[in-house]
């Protein structure tokens, strides 16, 4: 019986992650229209390491089937995105709200730090999709890019009421900055391989 509570918790659980994503990409300022920006810091952070194991176990099952395909990894390897990727999520999570926090205070938004983490965590339900965009050699780089960027400008301008066309202009272009980065990056990476 408790086996069964548990595989409907975390199917539950990848299911309200799935439709959490859709409605953000969908309609990211109406999803943030109505964010706390109060309560402590905490549960964003679980909700980010949440999202992370999601993404956690896609990855595992795409290293599974890669494993199959023939690839060889070490069965360590294709586990450990279990437990690296929660953590990588949760550190990265917060250096980008702090990032953020920093960006807003410089534009006279009245900026405070849980507001940033509330952003980014709330914005940490497109990490499972993630996973699976950046297997899409150059173009998974670029879509996740624009989608950050597509969200960013919705925190700018539902969160700290920055102009929509200021906010379109720095995400936008520090998007277009990011993408060619990644771009550039990424084909260093595949032709010196």
């Amino acid at each position: 019986m408790s086996v069964n509570v548990c595989c409907n918790s975390m199917k539950d659980t990848a299911i309200e992650a799935v439709t959490a994503t859709l409605r953000l990409l969908r309609n990211p300022a109406g999803e943030y229209r109505t964010l706390p920006c109060s309560g402590g810091v905490t549960e964003p952070l679980l909700f980010v390491a949440r999202m992370g194991f999601i993404a956690g176990l896609v990855k595992l099952l795409i290293n599974f089937y890669h494993m199959a395909c023939g690839v060889e990894m070490g069965l360590f390897t294709a586990l450990s995105a279990v437990v690296v990727i929660p953590l990588v999520a949760v550190a990265i999570g917060y250096l980008l709200a702090f990032l953020l926090f920093v960006l807003m205070k410089y534009l006279g938004c009245g900026a405070e730090l849980e507001t940033a983490v509330r952003s980014v965590s709330k914005a940490s339900v497109i990490l499972p999709l993630a996973v699976v965009v950046l297997l899409i050699p150059y173009l998974g780089n670029a879509l996740l890019v624009a989608t950050i960027a597509y969200i960013l400008r919705a925190v700018a301008t539902e969160v700290y009421g920055l102009q929509s066309n200021l906010a379109t202009l720095i995400f936008a272009g520090g998007g277009v900055v990011c993408v060619v980065l990644a771009l550039v990056s990424e084909s260093f990476a595949r032709f010196a391989a």
